[in-house]
C-alpha cells in the first residue's frame, strides 16, 4: 500500500519495500466552464473500467464544490478514527474538490498518484487534451 505524506507540493511515496520515491504534485486543471450530467458519467465509467482489481469505484463527491471521491479501505478508516478525537466523514474517503477550474485535495486526504493519472486520462477522455492539463 501507498502511504503519501504531504509536504507543500512535494510529496514522498512510502511503498512496500520502504524506497522512498520523490514527485511534484500537480493539480489537475479542467478548461471548460461546466460538465454535463452524461460527461460525468463518462468519466466514472473510463476510470471505473480501468482501476485496479480491488479498489472503490470513483464516485462523484457530494460537497458544495462538488469533485470526486474513493472510498477509504476500512483498515485505513479505523486508524484514522482511533487517532481522531469526533468522527469527520471526511477521514472515510479519497477525495478533489473543484477550486477555480482545478482538482484539489487542500487538507483533506488526496489521490494517490496512480488514482490522479487514472482520473487525468478519463477527463481526457471524456473532455479532450484541449480542456484538461496537468
Amino acid at each position: 500500500m501507498l502511504n503519501n505524506i504531504l509536504k507543500s507540493n512535494l510529496f514522498i511515496i512510502q511503498t512496500q519495500t520502504s524506497n522512498f520515491i520523490p514527485f511534484i504534485k500537480m493539480p489537475i486543471t479542467v478548461h471548460v466552464q461546466s460538465i454535463q450530467n452524461e460527461v460525468l458519467q463518462k468519466i466514472l465509467d473510463h476510470y471505473n473500467k480501468h482501476k485496479p482489481d480491488g479498489e472503490y469505484p470513483l464516485e462523484i463527491l457530494n460537497r458544495t464544490e462538488g469533485g470526486f471521491k474513493i472510498k477509504l479501505p476500512t483498515s485505513i478508516i479505523t486508524q484514522l478514527s482511533e487517532n481522531s478525537r469526533l468522527p469527520d466523514p471526511n477521514n472515510e474517503i479519497r477525495q478533489l474538490r473543484w477550486s477555480r477550474g482545478k482538482l484539489v485535495s487542500r487538507y483533506y486526504i488526496g489521490f494517490t498518484q496512480e488514482q490522479e493519472l487514472l482520473l487525468y486520462n478519463a477527463l481526457v477522455d471524456a473532455l479532450g487534451q484541449a480542456n484538461v492539463s496537468m
